[in-house]
Protein backbone atom coordinates (compact mmCIF):
# COMPACT_ATOMS: atom_id res chain seq x y z
CA UNK A 1 0.00 0.00 0.00
CA UNK A 2 1.14 3.25 -1.02
CA UNK A 3 1.00 6.17 1.31
CA UNK A 4 2.12 9.06 -0.90
CA UNK A 5 -1.35 9.92 -2.18
CA UNK A 6 -2.64 11.01 0.79
CA UNK A 7 -1.49 14.91 2.44
CA UNK A 8 -0.59 15.23 6.12
CA UNK A 9 -4.10 16.20 6.72
CA UNK A 10 -5.01 12.40 5.93
CA UNK A 11 -2.44 10.52 7.78
CA UNK A 12 -3.02 12.95 10.80
CA UNK A 13 -7.15 11.62 10.50
CA UNK A 14 -6.08 8.08 10.37
CA UNK A 15 -3.51 8.31 13.33
CA UNK A 16 -6.09 9.97 15.20
CA UNK A 17 -9.09 7.52 14.33
CA UNK A 18 -6.68 4.53 15.14
CA UNK A 19 -6.24 6.35 18.79
CA UNK A 20 -9.53 7.55 19.81
CA UNK A 21 -11.72 4.87 18.11
CA UNK A 22 -14.52 7.85 17.47
CA UNK A 23 -14.55 9.79 14.05
CA UNK A 24 -16.13 12.75 15.99
CA UNK A 25 -13.80 12.48 18.30
CA UNK A 26 -10.79 11.92 15.85
CA UNK A 27 -12.24 15.21 13.42
CA UNK A 28 -11.95 17.50 16.62
CA UNK A 29 -8.52 16.70 17.93
CA UNK A 30 -7.27 17.44 13.82
CA UNK A 31 -9.63 20.59 14.19
CA UNK A 32 -12.46 19.00 11.28
CA UNK A 33 -15.93 18.66 11.04
CA UNK A 34 -17.40 15.52 11.51
CA UNK A 35 -18.69 15.89 7.57
CA UNK A 36 -15.61 16.76 6.34
CA UNK A 37 -14.09 13.62 8.31
CA UNK A 38 -16.41 11.57 7.28
CA UNK A 39 -15.69 12.37 3.26
CA UNK A 40 -12.36 12.24 4.15
CA UNK A 41 -12.43 8.63 5.58
CA UNK A 42 -14.67 7.86 2.50
CA UNK A 43 -11.87 9.01 -0.37
CA UNK A 44 -9.31 6.84 1.65
CA UNK A 45 -11.16 4.03 1.91
CA UNK A 46 -11.87 4.03 -2.11
CA UNK A 47 -8.19 4.78 -2.60
CA UNK A 48 -7.32 1.68 -0.29
CA UNK A 49 -10.18 -0.79 -1.34
CA UNK A 50 -10.82 -1.36 2.33
CA UNK A 51 -13.22 0.21 4.90
CA UNK A 52 -10.00 0.67 7.34
CA UNK A 53 -11.90 0.76 10.07
CA UNK A 54 -15.21 -1.05 10.76
CA UNK A 55 -17.68 -0.27 13.09
CA UNK A 56 -18.52 -1.93 16.58
CA UNK A 57 -19.89 -1.70 19.77
CA UNK A 58 -16.77 -0.35 21.40
CA UNK A 59 -15.56 2.37 18.59
CA UNK A 60 -14.05 2.24 15.49
CA UNK A 61 -11.98 -1.18 15.44
CA UNK A 62 -9.41 -0.62 12.49
CA UNK A 63 -8.74 -2.90 10.08
CA UNK A 64 -4.88 -5.18 9.46
CA UNK A 65 -4.37 -2.69 6.78
CA UNK A 66 -4.08 -0.08 8.94
CA UNK A 67 -2.34 -1.90 11.60
CA UNK A 68 -0.10 -2.14 9.57
CA UNK A 69 0.34 1.31 8.43
CA UNK A 70 0.19 2.79 11.81
CA UNK A 71 3.88 2.77 12.64
CA UNK A 72 5.02 4.28 9.32
CA UNK A 73 2.16 7.00 9.69
CA UNK A 74 3.03 7.56 13.19
CA UNK A 75 7.15 8.28 11.88
CA UNK A 76 5.86 10.76 8.94
CA UNK A 77 3.44 12.45 11.69
CA UNK A 78 6.04 13.04 14.19
CA UNK A 79 9.30 13.66 11.39
CA UNK A 80 7.02 16.53 10.33
CA UNK A 81 5.99 18.38 13.10
CA UNK A 82 9.63 18.25 14.43
CA UNK A 83 10.83 19.85 10.70
CA UNK A 84 8.27 21.95 11.18
CA UNK A 85 8.95 22.70 14.86
CA UNK A 86 12.68 23.86 13.55
CA UNK A 87 12.63 25.13 10.12
CA UNK A 88 9.63 27.22 10.08
CA UNK A 89 9.49 29.35 13.06
CA UNK A 90 11.76 32.22 13.66
CA UNK A 91 10.98 33.68 17.06
CA UNK A 92 12.91 37.26 15.86
CA UNK A 93 10.68 37.13 12.47
CA UNK A 94 6.97 36.18 13.48
CA UNK A 95 4.42 38.92 13.30
CA UNK A 96 1.11 38.25 15.41
CA UNK A 97 -1.34 38.11 18.36
CA UNK A 98 -1.10 35.48 21.17
CA UNK A 99 -4.46 35.27 23.33
CA UNK A 100 -4.03 34.31 26.80
CA UNK A 101 -7.11 34.06 29.13
CA UNK A 102 -7.00 34.58 33.06
CA UNK A 103 -8.12 35.37 35.69
CA UNK A 104 -7.16 38.67 37.23
CA UNK A 105 -4.77 38.37 39.88
CA UNK A 106 -2.76 36.01 37.48
CA UNK A 107 -2.56 38.72 35.01
CA UNK A 108 -1.16 41.82 37.30
CA UNK A 109 1.50 38.86 38.80
CA UNK A 110 5.03 39.55 38.83
CA UNK A 111 5.36 36.46 36.71
CA UNK A 112 2.88 37.22 34.35
CA UNK A 113 5.40 40.73 33.59
CA UNK A 114 8.00 38.58 33.71
CA UNK A 115 6.77 36.29 30.68
CA UNK A 116 5.49 39.71 28.77
CA UNK A 117 9.07 41.21 28.74
CA UNK A 118 10.61 37.95 28.10
CA UNK A 119 8.45 37.63 24.84
CA UNK A 120 9.07 40.94 23.85
CA UNK A 121 13.05 40.26 24.22
CA UNK A 122 12.89 37.17 22.19
CA UNK A 123 10.13 37.96 19.87
CA UNK A 124 10.08 41.49 19.36
CA UNK A 125 6.56 41.64 16.49
CA UNK A 126 4.75 39.28 18.46
CA UNK A 127 1.86 40.89 20.81
CA UNK A 128 -0.03 39.45 23.25
CA UNK A 129 -3.69 39.94 24.22
CA UNK A 130 -4.39 39.22 27.29
CA UNK A 131 -8.35 38.15 28.50
CA UNK A 132 -10.24 37.21 31.68
CA UNK A 133 -11.89 34.04 31.70
CA UNK A 134 -15.31 33.72 31.73
CA UNK A 135 -17.58 30.91 31.67
CA UNK A 136 -17.55 29.74 28.09
CA UNK A 137 -13.55 29.66 28.28
CA UNK A 138 -13.68 26.02 26.55
CA UNK A 139 -15.28 27.43 24.04
CA UNK A 140 -13.26 30.22 23.45
CA UNK A 141 -10.36 28.30 23.49
CA UNK A 142 -11.68 25.80 20.48
CA UNK A 143 -12.93 28.50 18.18
CA UNK A 144 -9.74 30.32 18.22
CA UNK A 145 -11.09 33.46 20.36
CA UNK A 146 -8.13 32.98 23.29
CA UNK A 147 -5.01 30.58 22.76
CA UNK A 148 -4.32 29.45 25.63
CA UNK A 149 -5.22 29.83 29.46
CA UNK A 150 -4.35 30.10 33.00
CA UNK A 151 -6.96 27.98 34.59
CA UNK A 152 -6.98 25.68 38.24
CA UNK A 153 -9.06 22.96 36.74
CA UNK A 154 -9.28 19.54 35.06
CA UNK A 155 -12.90 20.04 33.56
CA UNK A 156 -11.81 20.63 30.11
CA UNK A 157 -12.54 17.06 28.31
CA UNK A 158 -10.06 14.97 26.11
CA UNK A 159 -9.13 17.44 23.18
CA UNK A 160 -7.70 19.75 25.17
CA UNK A 161 -3.67 19.83 26.86
CA UNK A 162 -2.50 20.96 29.70
CA UNK A 163 0.32 21.75 31.28
CA UNK A 164 1.02 21.97 35.49
CA UNK A 165 2.45 25.57 35.98
CA UNK A 166 2.68 25.68 40.21
CA UNK A 167 0.68 24.72 43.10
CA UNK A 168 -0.50 26.69 45.82
CA UNK A 169 -2.55 26.96 49.03
CA UNK A 170 -5.30 29.26 49.31
CA UNK A 171 -5.42 32.80 51.47
CA UNK A 172 -7.27 34.38 53.83
CA UNK A 173 -6.87 37.93 53.99
CA UNK A 174 -8.18 40.45 55.78
CA UNK A 175 -6.84 44.40 56.33
CA UNK A 176 -4.06 44.74 58.73
CA UNK A 177 -5.30 45.85 62.63
CA UNK A 178 -8.64 44.20 61.39
CA UNK A 179 -9.71 42.35 64.57
CA UNK A 180 -8.99 38.72 63.67
CA UNK A 181 -5.83 40.02 62.37
CA UNK A 182 -5.28 41.47 66.36
CA UNK A 183 -6.39 37.90 67.39
CA UNK A 184 -4.28 36.54 66.01
CA UNK A 185 -1.04 38.04 66.88
CA UNK A 186 -1.93 37.16 70.22
CA UNK A 187 -2.27 33.85 69.41
CA UNK A 188 0.80 31.25 69.93
CA UNK A 189 3.14 30.61 67.04
CA UNK A 190 1.57 28.14 64.69
CA UNK A 191 -1.54 28.70 66.79
CA UNK A 192 -5.16 28.90 64.24
CA UNK A 193 -7.57 31.57 64.61
CA UNK A 194 -10.60 29.99 65.49
CA UNK A 195 -14.09 29.64 62.77
CA UNK A 196 -16.74 30.53 65.00
CA UNK A 197 -14.55 34.14 65.13
CA UNK A 198 -14.02 34.09 61.38
CA UNK A 199 -17.87 33.71 60.32
CA UNK A 200 -18.82 36.52 62.79
CA UNK A 201 -17.40 39.29 60.02
CA UNK A 202 -18.69 39.57 56.33
CA UNK A 203 -16.64 38.18 53.59
CA UNK A 204 -16.45 39.31 50.12
CA UNK A 205 -16.90 36.89 46.93
CA UNK A 206 -15.89 36.94 43.66
CA UNK A 207 -17.97 35.88 40.83
CA UNK A 208 -16.94 36.98 37.47
CA UNK A 209 -20.29 36.04 35.90
CA UNK A 210 -23.45 36.92 38.13
CA UNK A 211 -23.84 37.44 42.17
CA UNK A 212 -23.67 32.76 43.63
CA UNK A 213 -22.10 31.43 46.58
CA UNK A 214 -18.52 31.20 46.55
CA UNK A 215 -15.58 30.24 48.25
CA UNK A 216 -12.66 28.78 48.67
CA UNK A 217 -12.89 27.17 52.51
CA UNK A 218 -15.89 25.53 54.08
CA UNK A 219 -16.60 27.73 56.46
CA UNK A 220 -17.78 30.74 54.17
CA UNK A 221 -20.81 29.30 53.36
CA UNK A 222 -21.55 30.84 57.15
CA UNK A 223 -20.61 33.92 56.44
CA UNK A 224 -22.80 36.93 55.19
CA UNK A 225 -21.91 38.02 51.73
CA UNK A 226 -21.34 42.14 51.61
CA UNK A 227 -20.62 42.51 48.00
CA UNK A 228 -19.67 40.39 45.24
CA UNK A 229 -17.43 41.79 42.98
CA UNK A 230 -15.86 39.91 38.75
CA UNK A 231 -12.36 40.62 39.85
CA UNK A 232 -9.63 39.92 42.54
CA UNK A 233 -8.02 43.18 42.08
CA UNK A 234 -11.70 44.85 42.92
CA UNK A 235 -12.32 42.68 46.13
CA UNK A 236 -8.81 43.10 47.45
CA UNK A 237 -9.32 46.91 47.09
CA UNK A 238 -12.51 46.55 48.88
CA UNK A 239 -11.27 44.18 51.90
CA UNK A 240 -8.56 46.62 52.51
CA UNK A 241 -11.20 49.08 53.45
CA UNK A 242 -13.78 46.96 55.72
CA UNK A 243 -14.43 44.63 58.40
CA UNK A 244 -14.70 41.68 55.34
CA UNK A 245 -12.85 38.92 54.62
CA UNK A 246 -11.65 38.09 51.79
CA UNK A 247 -10.03 34.46 50.32
CA UNK A 248 -7.62 34.29 47.82
CA UNK A 249 -6.77 31.17 45.42
CA UNK A 250 -3.21 32.29 45.31
CA UNK A 251 -1.72 35.08 47.57
CA UNK A 252 1.40 35.07 46.22
CA UNK A 253 0.67 36.09 42.68
CA UNK A 254 -1.59 38.98 43.89
CA UNK A 255 0.37 42.14 43.44
CA UNK A 256 -2.19 44.36 45.19
CA UNK A 257 -1.81 41.77 48.49
CA UNK A 258 0.59 43.58 49.84
CA UNK A 259 0.21 47.14 48.09
CA UNK A 260 -2.86 47.19 50.15
CA UNK A 261 -1.34 45.99 53.15
CA UNK A 262 -3.90 42.93 53.33
CA UNK A 263 -2.41 40.52 55.97
CA UNK A 264 -3.21 36.31 56.18
CA UNK A 265 -5.20 35.25 58.25
CA UNK A 266 -4.21 31.20 59.25
CA UNK A 267 -6.78 28.36 59.56
CA UNK A 268 -7.00 25.06 59.51
CA UNK A 269 -5.87 23.50 55.81
CA UNK A 270 -9.00 21.06 56.38
CA UNK A 271 -10.98 23.98 55.59
CA UNK A 272 -9.98 24.38 52.86
CA UNK A 273 -11.77 22.86 49.68
CA UNK A 274 -8.40 21.77 47.92
CA UNK A 275 -5.37 21.22 49.74
CA UNK A 276 -3.57 22.79 46.96
CA UNK A 277 -4.80 25.08 43.74
CA UNK A 278 -3.20 23.14 40.65
CA UNK A 279 -2.71 26.49 38.30
CA UNK A 280 -2.03 25.01 34.75
CA UNK A 281 -1.66 26.73 31.35
CA UNK A 282 -4.13 24.76 28.80
CA UNK A 283 -5.00 24.70 25.22
CA UNK A 284 -7.06 22.84 22.81
CA UNK A 285 -5.91 20.48 20.22
CA UNK A 286 -6.69 23.59 17.41
CA UNK A 287 -2.61 24.73 18.55
CA UNK A 288 -1.12 21.96 19.94
CA UNK A 289 1.00 21.54 16.91
CA UNK A 290 1.02 24.78 15.86
CA UNK A 291 5.02 25.54 16.20
CA UNK A 292 4.82 29.12 17.34
CA UNK A 293 2.41 28.42 19.83
CA UNK A 294 4.35 25.46 21.29
CA UNK A 295 7.17 28.18 22.02
CA UNK A 296 5.48 31.03 23.52
CA UNK A 297 3.70 28.02 25.90
CA UNK A 298 7.08 27.00 26.63
CA UNK A 299 8.29 30.26 26.83
CA UNK A 300 5.09 30.94 29.70
CA UNK A 301 5.63 27.78 31.25
CA UNK A 302 9.36 28.17 32.34
CA UNK A 303 8.95 31.23 33.51
CA UNK A 304 6.25 29.88 36.24
CA UNK A 305 7.95 26.78 37.15
CA UNK A 306 10.85 28.13 37.68
CA UNK A 307 10.22 31.23 39.71
CA UNK A 308 7.43 29.82 41.52
CA UNK A 309 9.13 26.92 42.65
CA UNK A 310 12.21 29.10 44.06
CA UNK A 311 9.80 31.43 46.00
CA UNK A 312 7.60 28.01 47.13
CA UNK A 313 4.26 30.18 46.15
Amino acid sequence: MNLSNLNLRDLRLLLTLFETGNLTAAARRVCLSTPVASRMLADMRHYFGDPLFVRRSQGMTPTPIVLRMIPTIQQIVSLTETLGRADYFDPQAHEGIVRIAMLDHVMMSFLTKRFLFELNRLAPKTQVEFRLVDQELDKRLVNGEIDMAVWPSDQFGPNFHSHSLHRSRCYLTVRRNHALHRLQSSLPEGAYVPIEEIVRFPKIACAYSQASWTGLFDFEERQQTLCWVPMYSAAAYWAATCDATLSLPNGGLHATFKKLDLVQIFVRPEHAFYETNNVKLVWHDRVHHDPMQKWVRGIFSQIFNKEAQALAI
